[in-house]
């Protein structure tokens, strides 16, 4: 079960470790970026990169970290917001195409669209999905209830009616 930042940080151990390893920043974007990373290249056979001069490797590292990173949440506003200013506003420059920030920021906005595609997706895929969540979410909360002050953690859903007392 991934838990969201927000859960993860100002909980103790055995729940902090990912939020201590990452300074608490970007903590589960960068616990992805490292497990993926680390498989990648533990073995040739997953490494389709091996044959990049180092430069590359290093510059194609670079554009999936940031890219990742930028789906963290937490940043959405102020990514949008340059967006925005960018390509919105009455009198926005537009993308510069030979600018590597506008580029990035272009990457970033792509790879921001394809995360919370969800309502995009046909009706009993977007269901499908959005039932997968909320039990990700219901979990969350059933395993991190114990660590909270209250006495009880109510739930209620609108799939399954139902409520649960968490911590009893």
């Amino acid at each position: 079960m991934a838990l969201l930042d927000d859960h993860l940080v100002p909980l103790t151990f055995p729940f902090c470790w990912q939020a201590i390893l990452y300074n608490d920043r970007s903590v589960l974007e960068n616990h992805h970026l490292a497990a993926a990373w680390s498989l990648f290249l533990s073995d040739e056979r997953f490494n389709f990169l091996i044959h990049l001069e180092r430069s590359e490797f290093r510059r194609f590292r670079y554009l999936i970290i940031e890219a990742i990173l930028a789906t963290d949440l937490k940043r959405h506003f102020e990514i949008l917001a340059e967006f925005n200013a960018k390509v919105n506003d009455a009198d926005a420059p537009g993308i510069d195409w030979t600018n590597e920030a506008d580029r990035m920021l272009a990457m970033q906005m792509c790879i921001k669209l394809a995360d919370i595609n969800g309502p995009c997706k046909t009706h009993n895929i977007h269901v499908q999905w959005t039932d997968r969540i909320a039990e990700e979410f219901y979990e969350q909360v059933r395993a991190l209830a114990p660590a909270f002050d209250s006495s009880a953690v109510v739930m209620e859903t609108d799939r399954w009616c139902t409520s649960l007392d968490v911590a009893g």
